[in-house]
C-alpha cells in the first residue's frame, strides 16, 4: 500500500462512527503533523473542503484547537478549506 493512500484511508476515518476509531484517527494524524509530514497536513486540508457539511467543517479547526497545531497550518488555508462555515468552525478559527 502507498503512503498516498494509506493517509488518504487514514483521513477518511475522521467519518467513522465509532468515536474510539476519530480520535486515534486524529491523535495520529496530529502527530504526522508534528513530524513535519506536509503530505499529512495537506490531505487534511484537501478533505475538510471536500466536506459538504457544517458539522464536518468543524473537524478541522477542532482537531487543529485541541492537538494545539495552529503553528503547522497557514490560517487563510484553514479558512478556505471550510467549505460549509458555520458558528462553530467560526469560533474555532478565532
Amino acid at each position: 500500500m502507498t503512503a498516498s493512500l494509506a493517509l488518504s484511508l487514514l483521513v477518511e476515518r475522521l467519518h467513522w462512527p465509532v468515536p474510539r476509531v476519530r480520535w486515534e484517527t486524529a491523535r495520529q494524524l496530529a502527530h504526522l503533523v508534528r513530524q513535519g509530514n506536509r503530505h499529512a497536513r495537506d490531505a487534511l486540508l484537501a478533505w475538510s473542503a471536500a466536506q459538504p457539511l457544517e458539522s464536518d467543517a468543524a473537524v478541522l479547526p477542532s482537531l487543529i484547537q485541541a492537538w494545539r497545531l495552529a503553528e503547522f497550518f497557514n490560517f487563510d488555508a484553514v479558512a478556505q478549506a471550510i467549505a460549509a462555515p458555520s458558528l462553530l468552525s467560526d469560533a474555532l478559527l478565532e
